[in-house]
Formats: C-alpha cells, sequence, structure tokens
C-alpha cells in the first residue's frame, strides 16, 4: 500500500495534469477499495453468543450459521467462518461419549464444521475445571487456552462481531 501511495505521489507531482487526474483517480478507486473491503469483511465475520451453555443455544447458533450459509452470506469453505467458542456446560453435548445423546446436535456441528461454515472452538481452562481431557472432543473441535480471552481477541484484534 505504501508503494501505491508512493506512485501516486509521484503521479501527482508531476507537471502533466493528465498524470496528476490519473493519481487522483488512482487513490480515490484505492480509497473506495480499501471501504468496500473492510465492509465485506465486517459483515463475514461472526461471532456467535453463547450466553446461556445450553444444548438448546447451541443447536440454535448452529441452526443461524446453516442459515447463513443457505443465503449465501457465507461461502463453502469460506475463509471467515463463524466461530463458535464454547465454554460451559455445552460442551458436553459434544462429547464423544454423549454423541448417541445428542447426535442431532453434533452432526450439524460436524457437518457444518467440514464445509468450512463454524469453526468450533473448546476453552482449555474451562476443560480443566470441568475435567474433561480433549481427546474426549470429536476431531473437528480445537481448543483455545481461554474461551472470554479468545472471543475479546476476535472481536477486537479481527474485527468479528456477535450473532
Amino acid at each position: 500500500m505504501l508503494r501505491l501511495l508512493a506512485v501516486v505521489a509521484l503521479l501527482f507531482l508531476s507537471d502533466s495534469l493528465i498524470r496528476r487526474w490519473f493519481a487522483i483517480c488512482l487513490l480515490a478507486l484505492c480509497f473506495c477499495g480499501s471501504i468496500a473491503h473492510a465492509e465485506g469483511d465486517d459483515a463475514r465475520r461472526y461471532l456467535a453468543e453463547i450466553e446461556l451453555h445450553t444444548e438448546a443455544e447451541l443447536f440454535a447458533a448452529l441452526q443461524r450459521s446453516q442459515a447463513l450459509f443457505d443465503s449465501g452470506t457465507l461461502a463453502l469453505h469460506s475463509d471467515q467462518p463463524v466461530r463458535l467458542v464454547l465454554h460451559g456446560p455445552e460442551v458436553f453435548v459434544l462429547l464423544l461419549q454423549n454423541y448417541q445423546q445428542h447426535k442431532q446436535t453434533v452432526d450439524l456441528a460436524a457437518q457444518l464444521s467440514a464445509f468450512g461454515v463454524v469453526d468450533v472452538k473448546v476453552c482449555e481452562t474451562w476443560m480443566r475445571g470441568a475435567k474433561v481431557n480433549a481427546a474426549e472432543l470429536p476431531p473437528f473441535i480445537g481448543t483455545v487456552p481461554f474461551g472470554p480471552a479468545e472471543e475479546k481477541r476476535l472481536l477486537d484484534e479481527e474485527g468479528y462481531i456477535w450473532f
């Protein structure tokens, strides 16, 4: 971007009116492209808000993610999937030993994860307190050291928005 601005400055400082006009147009295109890119990123970066930590809330977040995908808002294998950072009892729903009891929720999470629609992470700090081992999680679920900090990072640094 700095190189582009340097080129624009050199063109603008030239004696030719055509070069100055070209520099202004190039700068305007860069500015408009930056705004469109930023707006597109914000519109595509979602963080599921899980407050009640229930299976119903988790399932609803997965269904909303699927609706975003079905509407075309999220692309297949998107580089910006909906993030689910879990740090409460809803994690028990996803454990391998509980699969038969919560098959519908786990299958939906696995399907959406396989297609890159969601990215599910579980808080390692919560897991230690609940005596849950990472080996008990299905392979499509990752972990983060501290869930609330990861949510804050996604919101503050990565431009995610709650949904």
